[in-house]
C-alpha cells in the first residue's frame, strides 16, 4: 500500500483515534476495545517528517486535507494526509492516504 499510512482493521472494529503532540514530535494512536472487552492501543504513523504546522482545507464535501509545514506556513511543505468519506455527512472514512513532499 504505497503513500498509505491509514491503519486498516480486516475485521472492520470501529475505532477512535486520538493525537498527542508536543514540541519535539508526535503520536497517534488508534483505540479498540477487544471481544473481551479489553482496551487496545496501536500506534500509526501519519507523518513521519518534522512539522509545527497543519493547514486544513475542504476542497469538497466528502473530502478534507492537512497539509504539513515545517517552519510555518512559509516553511517547506512535508506532505499531505487526504481524507475521503463515503459522503457529505462524514459518518465513514472511505480512504485516508499520506503523501509526502520531494
Amino acid at each position: 500500500m504505497a503513500n498509505q499510512a491509514a491503519s486498516i482493521d480486516p475485521n472492520q472494529y470501529p475505532a477512535l483515534i486520538g493525537h498527542a503532540g508536543t514540541a519535539d514530535g508526535s503520536e497517534t494512536r488508534k483505540v479498540v476495545v477487544g471481544d473481551s472487552g479489553e482496551i487496545k492501543t496501536t500506534s500509526i504513523q501519519m507523518m513521519n517528517r518534522p512539522f509545527d504546522t497543519i493547514v486544513a482545507d475542504y476542497p469538497s464535501g466528502t473530502v478534507e486535507t492537512y497539509a504539513y509545514f515545517n517552519g510555518g506556513t512559509a516553511g517547506t511543505n512535508q506532505g499531505t494526509v487526504t481524507v475521503t468519506y463515503l459522503d457529505a455527512a462524514k459518518g465513514t472514512i472511505s480512504s485516508v492516504e499520506t503523501t509526502y513532499a520531494v
